[in-house]
């Protein structure tokens, strides 16, 4: 994970924490919003090279990015040396973080990730019914270890570009499992069997049991089943 900090005159105006690659500009559509008259709607775009170095890059945009002192098309970021775009500063740095550590950075992340997701968000409606039994997935490692998500009706959609189970996961789909009801129990299902895998195993569709662990990516995710339920 990365982060970015973003002054204006020696002001810290956003911390923002990145898994994946980002916009950034004046657009409200951007992925990272830049509070700067001087920037383009679509100012700058910053991603991960072959060699898993932060590249930022120009979007052709009117004022460019500069670097010690030079205009640059894009550039490899490097700690503690600022970018500047405008009147503003960016700082960029790295943040290692432990699988089974407490989740605040995931927390923060939370808005950047709801951007990504509205663009491919459906208001469709959906019949929705109880799941017998309720369940609790618990995050075990990954970026959001140490939390849980509750489900007491399905189906259910989690994954990369989901309001409803968002997974903070790099590399996951955007609907990486669903948990549907079914006569049995509960039916989690994919369409990306060698993505998720259920107890090591590679996963199309099952009932699940308590005790199950789910690992998508470094995300892993045990499976309570609950005879009581309640958020």
């Amino acid at each position: 994970m990365a982060t970015l900090k973003i002054f204006k005159d020696k002001s810290l105006l956003e911390t923002v924490y990145m898994v994946e690659g980002a916009n950034l500009g004046r657009s409200k559509n951007a992925d990272i919003v830049l509070p700067c008259e001087e920037t383009s709607g679509l100012h700058a775009q910053i991603s991960k090279n072959a060699a898993k170095q932060w590249v930022l890059y120009d979007k052709n945009s009117k004022n460019g990015i500069y670097y010690l002192g030079d205009r640059v098309s894009e550039v490899v970021l490097e700690e503690d040396i600022p970018v500047n775009i405008g009147s503003l500063e960016i700082y960029f740095s790295r943040e290692a973080v432990q699988q089974n550590e407490a989740t605040e950075p995931w927390n923060a992340t939370l808005s950047q990730w709801s951007k990504k997701a509205s663009k491919n968000f459906k208001n469709t409606p959906t019949e929705i019914k109880p799941l017998v039994p309720a369940l609790e997935l618990y995050f075990l490692k990954g970026l959001q270890a140490e939390s849980r998500f509750l489900i007491g009706y399905g189906p259910r959609h989690m994954g990369s570009a989901s309001y409803d189970l968002p997974l903070f996961e790099e590399n996951a789909p955007g609907t990486a499992c669903s948990f549907l009801p079914d006569p049995k129990g509960v039916r989690v299902f994919t369409k990306h069997p060698g993505k998720i895998i259920l107890n090591n195993k590679s996963l199309t569709s099952e009932i699940l049991n308590d005790g199950d662990i789910i690992k998508i990516g470094n995300s892993e995710i045990k499976v309570t089943l609950l005879d009581e339920f309640s958020y």
